[in-house]
């Protein structure tokens, strides 16, 4: 890959330029998905789809959350942009929440920033070290975390080592597999753009070591990990839904839409160009292309396609002991 522009960041986590977007280069590789504002804003209409829309009434967390010495304190893993984590702090001034990611695109002190969120970048969320008291956190959630975890029963083991006894884990996910209930699913072209893009992830994502694939055995693995009262939603987001038929299911695919349908973002571009370009062999025009023919299908009227969220919810058995201390 052809890298350039080398940004003024620290040596440990530098901006690059390459194909058309910016990424974040760590250990010498760019970390695939990019960090523009226009993948940002991609990113924050899924989270308004996940956290507002795709289940009733809209939601943060679920969990009921007790305190520990006065405080909540909340985990965010793989905190991306900060949105959710910003979201939580400024509904909850009494809450500490803490943001922890490889990358360091959040809101910085001063400038939007809630004043009882904290984010410490660059941590490897793949790591055992998350830079933050183990079994201190009332709630630890992950959101949009496929693609990005490389062993999740290690994962999700080392999220319950983080949890406080009597704590929970809450994950919001979607599967980005298309999906159809037609035999014959029309148009052709929209049904083609959608194989070759989910073909061409799912196997650029395992070759880049962080499959893609939703983990259909997520119950399982929480379990395994030590996890109990383990819940599962399933919720479909329909590409195309009118609006006489549900209000709400209508606005979840609309935001749907505003996040992967909007020509100028580029949106499947952001999510695949790296991948695409570094593992399946294609070129930048051969991705701006397919991208243009998925944004079409986005926005298609009467779209037979969907996508899957799932929601979980799990506990930690025990109760927690007041601390003297945690970070």
């Amino acid at each position: 890959m052809n890298l350039s522009s080398m940004l003024n960041e620290p040596l440990h986590m530098r901006k690059v330029l390459a194909n058309g977007w910016h990424y974040y280069e760590w250990s010498r590789a760019a970390y695939p998905y990019p960090c523009d504002e226009r993948e940002q804003d991609r990113l924050v209409y899924l989270n308004i789809m996940l956290y507002y829309k795709v289940d009733s009434p809209a939601w943060l967390h679920h969990a009921t959350l007790p305190r520990v010495n006065g405080k909540v304190r909340v985990l965010d893993v793989l905190c991306g942009g900060g949105w959710w984590a910003q979201r939580l702090a400024e509904l909850n001034p009494a809450y500490e929440v803490v943001g922890i990611d490889i990358v360091g695109h959040q809101p910085a002190v001063g400038y939007n920033r809630e004043p009882n969120v904290d984010f410490i970048v660059p941590v490897d969320c793949m790591s055992d070290n998350w830079g933050v008291r183990p079994a201190s956190f009332q709630l630890i959630h992950v959101g949009l975390a496929v693609g990005r975890v490389a062993d999740y029963p290690a994962f999700y083991r080392n999220i319950f080592r983080h949890v406080a006894p009597g704590g929970h884990v809450e994950l919001a996910e979607i599967d980005w597999r298309p999906r159809y209930d037609v035999e014959d699913p029309k148009p052709y072209e929209d049904a083609a753009a959608l194989h070759e893009w989910w073909t061409n992830m799912r196997e650029a994502t395992r070759q880049h070591g962080h499959p893609i694939e939703y983990r259909q055995d997520t119950g399982e693995l929480l379990e395994q990990a030590g996890f109990t009262d383990i819940r599962h939603i399933e919720r479909r987001v329909q590409l195309f839904v009118p609006q006489w038929l549900d209000v709400v299911v209508h606005e979840t695919s609309r935001d749907f839409r505003l996040a992967m349908g909007d020509a100028d973002a580029k949106p499947w571009s952001g999510m695949s160009m790296e991948l695409f370009t570094r593992f399946r062999g294609y070129n930048p025009g051969l991705v701006d292309h397919l991208d243009a023919k998925l944004v079409a299908a986005m926005n298609r009227s009467g779209s037979p396609f969907y996508f899957n969220v799932h929601i979980w919810t799990a506990r930690k058995p025990g109760t927690q002991r007041p601390m003297t201390q945690a970070r």
